[in-house]
């Protein structure tokens, strides 16, 4: 009779108890679940929130044998400055007239994230910045590279190639140099700027 009594209160424990192999083997797969899970919206987020990759690169300016004067035989004074610019503040120099930079308080507010450049009948060296020089730890949050220069003659508003924009966007350029020419017309992008991927 004892026998029957202990054998009816095993029976009724075994039958609300769950192997311990079954509930191992849920909590591995909810952990295999989470984990799915966060690998996807890693990679979401990658593919929404990443564009591609900056870079630094070489920009070289040189002065074109097309501004030397035919009279005197003389080159003029050129000013060129590169700005590294953030992306909330591109549109403000997209709107910045070339003509007006070199008096502008916008420039005035950036001059330390400013390389500047002059070039003289005396110094026709090409000049620019290297993708070691210091001044990429300035632009380390820039989006793009403003150049401007201060060009002598007369430019059309909205269309003076005095101002230019490089992207830093790696997909934009071929290699890792950036070359321009001062051309009485403007700043000339002589590397060939690739178009924007969608």
């Amino acid at each position: 009779m004892v026998h029957g009594l202990m054998g009816a209160s095993n029976s009724g424990h075994d039958v609300g108890r769950r192997p311990a192999t079954a509930i191992r083997s849920k909590t591995a797969k909810a952990r295999s679940t989470l984990s799915l899970v966060a690998a996807l919206g890693v990679v979401a987020g990658g593919l929404i929130g990443c564009g591609p990759s900056k870079k630094k690169y070489d920009i070289n300016v040189t002065m074109d044998p097309s501004m030397r004067d035919t009279r005197t035989q003389t080159y003029p004074n050129i000013d060129v400055e590169l700005v590294g610019v953030p992306e909330a503040d591109l549109e403000q120099f997209r709107a910045q007239s070339p003509a007006g930079w070199f008096g502008s308080q916008l420039r005035a507010d950036r001059r330390d994230r400013t390389h500047a450049m002059l070039f003289t009948n005396d110094s026709l060296t090409p000049a620019g910045v290297k993708k070691t020089d210091e001044i990429w730890k300035k632009w380390a949050d820039a989006r793009s590279v403003f150049i401007f220069s201060n060009n002598p003659g007369t430019f059309t508003p909205g269309n003076d190639l005095r101002r230019r924009e490089l992207p830093l966007a790696g997909d934009r350029w071929a290699g890792t140099e950036i070359n321009l020419l001062i051309k009485p017309s403007g700043l000339e992008l002589v590397t060939p700027m690739l178009p924007e991927k969608d």
